[in-house]
């Protein structure tokens, strides 16, 4: 539900390409990133903090829910942050979730994102991918 909501907010308020993410640790999904082309993160990280206290909402209104949904429903474990682009390698933002895990535990923080993305990019960059999209590029 989560990503779910992270991926209208990209649609409705984000710039394309879009990336969903999904981190793992030892086999297990741990952390989901929503990525989108905009490297501004503006009010994003103060509605995502946990420790500010919550504002009054208005049920009826049509918008202006969705980051604080994502908030509560990860119980504070989610953040925004400045990344790149797999797609384009250029600077975007990150809004991004801790995942529950068997045990109940949360991460508090991206897990070791940095050898996740390397990883990924080694992916993506293997010899076979390269002639596919060589051959339709």
């Amino acid at each position: 539900m989560i990503a779910a909501e992270l991926a209208a907010n990209c649609e409705r308020h984000a710039r394309p390409p879009y990336e969903l993410r999904v981190f793992h640790l030892a086999g297990v999904p741990t952390w989901c990133e929503v990525v989108d082309s905009d490297p501004d993160l503006g009010w994003i990280p103060a509605v995502l903090d946990h420790s500010r206290p919550q504002t009054a909402l208005d049920l009826f209104t049509e918008n202006g829910r969705g980051l604080i949904l994502v908030r509560e429903l990860s119980r504070g474990h989610c953040r925004a942050y400045v990344t790149t682009a797999f797609a384009t390698e250029a600077p975007a933002k990150a809004v991004a979730f801790a995942l529950p895990t068997r045990s109940g535990t949360r991460l508090t923080c991206p897990p070791l994102l940095r050898l996740g993305r390397r990883s990924v990019r080694l992916r993506l960059t293997d010899p076979a991918d390269s002639a596919e999209h060589g051959r339709h590029g």
